[in-house]
């Protein structure tokens, strides 16, 4: 063989592995490459005083945060479990700025619009109480634990307080521990809960009932005109979802918020959508075995979705993955 032949042949080889290396190489973005996703505590001493010790997660289609034990006895004294949604129309990490200059506003970036208080927001959950017909929430999250930070993926870790759920079950009281992942390109954060209870090892309470919900608004003719929410419930697909009547901020439309809750469909007791808080799933658990549910949110005056319909379509078409090993 010539020499020219071998270089020519060396050459080959060493083009054909290097395409081989790059197509079983993980994609990993260059370093310059902005982040699409984050997850941050922000407490107990943060930047932005008006805020205490929330956990703030965002990528590149939606913001949530959810509220820690400072707040609860803070002067808001905010005691909830719910999950805040911050609407956004910009691929940009903005919930920092958002702070900075006003987290109510709309600054061209997005806003703070979401009303929590005392219900489940969009995807928090409780212990359904049948016989009383309410749900039985924790506090607020007692324990944290950033567990990724970006660039393509926000995931974090917390822990609730042991809370009594003895109107269903006397003397039994539940803690609960649960992991949130949202990767770059979703409008679902994927959560992996485990709930489990205090019963001694001869006793066996039986299996949890667990709703997981989305607030309702009413129609008052300042904050909410026009129609009412629209809610969506779909069995063999294992959705609840909800469609917020338009919302209006110092006279002006902020447009709709659309929330949804995807779970598995083999876990659903039933729908409840005459509470008059939220709208409620409520799946069967058994204590101390992971499970898994997903929650997302949208905004019509966003990049991705302009109508309700556009917004179902994309959770009926959705595809989860409720194998909490995965």
């Amino acid at each position: 063989m010539s020499v020219a032949v071998r270089l020519a042949s060396i050459s080959v080889m060493a083009s054909g592995a290097a395409l081989l290396f790059a197509a079983a190489a993980p994609s990993v973005p260059p370093a310059s490459a902005p982040a699409l996703c984050m997850a941050r505590y922000t407490g107990p001493s943060n930047t932005y005083p008006e805020r205490w010790d929330d956990i703030f997660w965002e990528n590149d289609r939606i913001a949530h945060r959810i509220y820690g034990p400072a707040l609860q006895v803070s002067s808001e004294k905010l005691i909830t479990s719910g999950i805040d949604v911050w609407v956004k129309k910009t691929r940009s990490l903005f919930m920092d700025e958002q702070l900075k200059l006003g987290q109510h506003d709309d600054h061209g970036k997005g806003m703070d619009v979401y009303d929590v208080q005392q219900t489940c927001g969009c995807g928090g959950l409780g212990i359904w109480d049948d016989k009383n017909k309410k749900l039985i929430r924790s506090e607020n999250w007692a324990q944290q634990k950033i567990l990724q930070n970006g660039p393509n993926v926000a995931s974090f870790w917390v822990a609730y307080k042991e809370w009594d759920i003895g109107a269903t079950d006397p003397g039994r009281r539940v803690r609960e521990e649960r992991t949130f992942t949202l990767p770059a390109g979703t409008n679902f954060t994927r959560m992996v809960d485990t709930i489990s209870d205090t019963a001694p090892q001869d006793h066996i309470w039986g299996p949890l009932f667990v709703g997981i919900g989305i607030a309702k608004r009413k129609i008052d003719g300042t904050k909410f005109k026009g129609p009412e929410g629209v809610t969506l419930t779909d069995k063999d697909k294992g959705i609840l979802a909800y469609w917020e009547p338009e919302q209006f901020a110092a006279g002006k439309s902020v447009g709709h918020t659309g929330c949804a809750v995807l779970v598995d469909p083999a876990s659903i007791v039933k729908f409840i959508t005459d509470d008059p808080l939220q709208n409620l799933v409520v799946v069967k658990v058994t204590p101390g075995q992971p499970w898994v549910y997903y929650a997302g949110a949208c905004w019509d005056q966003g990049l991705d979705f302009h109508s309700r319909q556009e917004w179902e379509t994309y959770v009926k078409g959705y595809k989860p993955e409720f194998d909490a090993k995965k």
